[in-house]
């Protein structure tokens, strides 16, 4: 039979693993809400960037022609 002092001992460990698991799953919900916060971004970004490049591509389409003189 185990003891009460292995009992307490036992106990204590399961509720300290409890607020681990509990504290660990909180961290990995904000991980969770911060990268989607962070894909959200870098969709706008690559968006403005494309319409940069766009724009740029309408005023001057002859960038990458060589000069008359070659």
């Amino acid at each position: 039979m185990i003891s009460e002092d292995a009992w307490i001992d036992l106990q204590i460990r399961l509720a300290f693993q409890e607020d681990s698991l509990a504290q660990m799953s909180q961290q990995m919900a904000w991980q969770a809400d911060e990268l989607k916060k962070a894909q959200g971004h870098i969709m706008l970004l690559n968006q403005k960037l494309n319409d940069l490049l766009s724009a740029l591509d309408n005023q001057n389409p002859v960038i990458d022609q060589r000069p008359p003189h070659y």
